[in-house]
Parts: structure tokens; sequence; C-alpha cells
């Protein structure tokens, strides 16, 4: 029956199938991108559409990183495919703790093709440092919006349409008015449509 089929139309039926099961059935998708080349090709980016790393896996997926970063092209592969970035601890307090194995320079050669990213203020910082990197939402956890404006390289903001964030915890200490420091935020995220604050 699908052999009857234009092949962009099964294509996109593969890869339906893969979307709407890959939360209750991963294993399944998994099985179905081993039909054939073309069928991984659009298998993998649901498979590994979104990464989050927590303080449990953190260590496997470190292990995972630096075998793409020493060559290994699957593991690479995994890493590009990422769209959504989720970090749920504050890594970039960590960069000094002694047995710590992860460093900031690794970012920005593993997750260039993010577009939905959810982790501390380091790491966008350093994903900044990459011109491929332009995500379109951004929650930043243990920042301010404010540190975004002053430290995220501009190029990472122009298509952000989404962001989430803190307000500064005073505005005695910094020197605008709150007005300015939204006319200013606005001013460095040129296509923002939604904006949230956190507590």
């Amino acid at each position: 029956m699908l052999q009857d089929l234009p092949t962009e139309l099964a294509l996109d039926i593969f890869r339906e199938a893969a979307k709407s099961n890959v939360c209750e059935n991963r294993a399944w998708v998994v099985q179905l991108a081993l039909v054939s080349h073309n069928v991984y090709e659009l298998v993998r980016p649901v498979l590994y559409h979104t990464m989050v790393i927590d303080l449990q896996n953190q260590d496997v997926v470190f292990d995972l990183a630096d075998d793409a970063l020493h060559g290994e092209i699957t593991a690479r592969n995994v890493f590009h495919s990422v769209r959504r970035l989720s970090i749920t601890f504050d890594i970039g307090s960590m960069w000094n703790t002694p047995g710590f194995r992860w460093s900031r320079d690794m970012f920005p050669r593993l997750f260039v093709f993010v577009t939905e990213f959810n982790a501390s203020f380091t790491i966008l910082a350093a994903l900044s440092r990459t011109l491929q990197f332009q995500p379109r939402r951004v929650a930043v956890i243990w920042a301010s919006l404010w540190d975004i404006k002053l430290h995220v390289l501009p190029h990472t903001l122009k298509q952000v349409t989404h962001i989430e964030g803190y307000l500064p915890t005073s505005f005695e200490s910094n020197p605008y008015t709150p007005r300015e420091w939204i006319l200013a935020i606005l001013g460095a995220l040129p296509a923002v449509t939604h904006i949230g604050f956190r507590q």
C-alpha cells in the first residue's frame, strides 16, 4: 500500500507517525527509524528533538557529548538533532567544582541548532558565541532579563519571539528606570511577541 503512494507522502506519514508516538512508544519509533535510510533521516530529529539534562543524567549525557566532540558521528548527530534544550540545574555555578566535567566551551559545539532554550544564563551566553545559534524561544533560569541584554551577543536575540526570565531584584542599583529597562529589553529583542516573568 505505501509503495503505491508518492514518496513524499509516504515519508510524511512516517514522520507524523513518529511524532504522534514518540512520547508513548519511543521503542516503536526507534524501530520505525530502521526501515530505511530516508525514514531514519526523518525520524531521527523526532527522537532527539528535546534534550533534558538534569543532575541524574548529566554524566551519561556528558559521555555522549565527549564522544561527539571527539568525532563520533552518531553522537554528534544526536546533539545536532536537538531543537529544544532544557538544563534543570544551575550548571554555571558548578564550572569550578572538582570532578565536574562539563565546560562552557562544549555547548556551542554541540547545540548549534537549538531553537528552544530553557537553562541558565551562563549556557545562553556560551551558546551565543556561535553565529548558528539563533533561538526562537528562550527561558533563562537564575538570571534577570537584563543580563541577557548586557551579555548575550545581539545576533542570538534577533529571532527570539518568546522570552522568559526574572525581573531585576531591585531597580535601586540599576541605572535605569523600569520603563527604560523595558524599552532596552524590547530594543534588544526585535521579533519578540511574548515576554514572561519568573518570580
